[in-house]
């Protein structure tokens, strides 16, 4: 998410700086095009040094699952304290872009999720994103909470096993460049301040576990019946996105035109 946040912040023409663990930064390469300052997010000298001069903070680090859930003090350190530090040494004016999850919302208690929908999260990751949230609606700084979708990223991956999710629930991701765009777009956006959006595909994602599962199996040349799903609901569903469409206007992939460069690449793959 950062790299492409990067590549189409430099693309507009604006100056970037690129904060993030050492090992991280030597793998963005030419993304980089600009400042980069390695550090660790739960280091006050190492963000103090970050933050400096910077006119919008996009806050994108983060522990996800699985290694949150085995490591969940240091998750907490890094998603709750990191975000904290962050909003303590914003530099004065810059308004703080936090890219929060829909897991936060847990398992869907109606057909579409808005961003009312209370919040009752599943696993540690979700519950630190709940925390950090709480942080940033707290403080007096300008602030905008991106609560994304899952992400669907244009590469060769294993597919999870099992899926997290039922094979009857509805589920809805997100292409990865369209995620980035909102962000971008909310960067560039200041009328965005104290608002939350619901970050997810829009319609054309819209579908059940399964028929998603089938459908990114197929993009492989694999039987779709080798898929397996959770017992129980996850905390998949499909999201009111009117608001932040209107107001980021993200939503530029269609799942049908994802699917077909997805088999591309993995067509392109298997030839070399």
């Amino acid at each position: 998410m950062g790299q492409a946040l990067a590549r189409i912040l430099r693309s507009r023409g604006h100056p970037i700086r690129v904060f993030d663990l050492p090992q991280a930064l030597a793998s963005l390469g030419e993304a980089l095009a600009g400042e980069a300052a390695a550090g660790d997010v739960t280091s006050a000298f190492d963000v103090q040094r970050a933050l400096d001069g910077m006119q919008v903070v996009a806050h994108l680090a983060a522990m996800l699952p699985p290694l949150s859930e085995r490591q969940p003090e240091l998750a907490s350190q890094v998603n709750v304290e990191g975000t904290r530090l962050l909003l303590e040494m914003l530099p004065k004016g810059a308004p703080l872009l936090f890219a929060s999850s829909v897991a936060t919302y847990g398992v869907p208690q109606e057909p579409v999720v808005t961003v009312a929908h209370p919040q009752h999260p599943l696993d540690v990751y979700a519950e630190t994103k709940v925390a950090a949230e709480s942080l940033v609606r707290a403080s007096h700084r300008a602030w905008a909470i991106l609560r994304l979708a899952p992400i669907a990223v244009p590469a060769v991956l294993d597919l999870p096993d099992p899926w997290p999710f039922t094979a009857q629930q509805s589920v809805e991701f997100i292409a990865l460049q369209d995620a980035a765009t909102a962000i971008a777009n909310a960067v560039e956006n200041h009328p965005v301040s104290h608002r939350v959006f619901n970050i997810a595909g829009g319609k054309s994602w819209q579908m059940t576990g399964g028929i998603y599962s089938a459908r990114m199996s197929s993009a492989f040349d694999l039987d779709p019946l080798w898929a397996t799903f959770r017992e129980s609901p996850g905390w998949a569903g499909w999201y009111d996105t009117a608001e932040s469409q209107a107001a980021l206007a993200y939503q530029q992939t269609e799942f049908e035109a994802f699917m077909a460069d997805l088999h591309r690449l993995y067509q392109e793959a298997i030839r070399a």
